[in-house]
């Protein structure tokens, strides 16, 4: 299975958005749920129970198709025989406001629960519902903390057409700290945050009097402040919201003819920052 990727996401500061509750910590925000730092999430004031989930809801104005729904660096446990994690979608408004929607009975709704993965702290799935409004609930009842989201992504997934990922690309952790000796000898560490990044090389062929898709791509991924979401293989549960660490030099010529022709394009990605520790 091939490689996913998500430039655009439908949350912005022009949809409103409405929540179950907020943390009464004095740097929470509901609009960190989109601002692209998953490192500073959106918290809610609890965990949610089944009568009452913790719920955040987005109008998007419109009825939206979408095909895509993420949640990154939450802090989700799950642990619960009662707890829950829903996507759903609705024609008509969000909890509290008159004339709403049942929520308790969406048109659209889908359990996100089968993709956690333990210790990894981003979730996607693939979905098709076309819907003004989409709420993400969730009932975590055993986790120690009030319940989390650094970032919430609803948009489009797409597919390279003429591009493929290679396999065997280099990826790992990347982890920053700080460092200092004392005059004693005495190593000390301060860990601050992680990363996750990866090598990533693709092969891009086509007509010759095409503009290659990669290069439409990455036009599109530096308009959008170069971010984006990554899905290595859509067969499995796992996605980054990365950055593009090179600025170019992307591109060799692999073949070239009159007709057709073949670019190799290698790209440093690093996720956006999670887990900061504040010194």
């Amino acid at each position: 299975m091939g490689m996913l990727y998500v430039i655009d996401n439908f949350i912005s500061s022009d949809t409103p958005l409405y929540s179950s509750t907020i943390s009464a910590a004095a740097w929470v925000s509901l609009d960190l749920i989109y601002n692209k730092r998953p490192s500073k999430p959106f918290r809610w004031a609890g965990q949610g129970t089944p009568a009452a989930p913790e719920w955040v809801c987005v109008d998007l104005l419109q009825a939206q198709n979408v095909t895509f729904c993420g949640v990154f660096n939450h802090n989700f446990l799950l642990t619960g025989s009662a707890d829950s994690l829903f996507i759903q979608g609705c024609n008509l408004p969000c909890r509290g406001i008159s004339g709403g929607c049942n929520w308790d009975a969406p048109p659209f709704e889908q359990s996100l629960m089968a993709r956690l993965v333990n210790n990894f702290r981003n979730i996607y799935e693939v979905i098709d519902a076309t819907y003004q409004y989409f709420t993400l609930e969730v009932v975590d009842q055993n986790n120690p903390y009030p319940v989390e989201v650094g970032d919430w992504v609803l948009g489009n997934a797409e597919r390279f057409v003429n591009a493929r990922l290679q396999p065997y690309m280099a990826d790992g952790p990347s982890f920053k700290r700080t460092r200092s000796t004392t005059h004693y000898g005495q190593n000390w560490q301060q860990s601050l945050s992680e990363a996750y990044s990866f090598d990533v090389e693709i092969i891009v062929s086509g007509a010759a009097n095409q503009v290659d898709e990669l290069q439409y791509f990455l036009r599109r991924v530096h308009e959008a402040g170069g971010k984006f979401v990554f899905v290595p293989r859509e067969d499995l549960p796992f996605a980054y919201y990365v950055f593009i660490e090179n600025e170019g030099d992307f591109a060799n010529q692999l073949a070239r003819g009159r007709v057709r022709k073949a670019y190799s394009y290698k790209l440093k990605l690093q996720s956006l920052t999670e887990g900061i520790a504040i010194l």
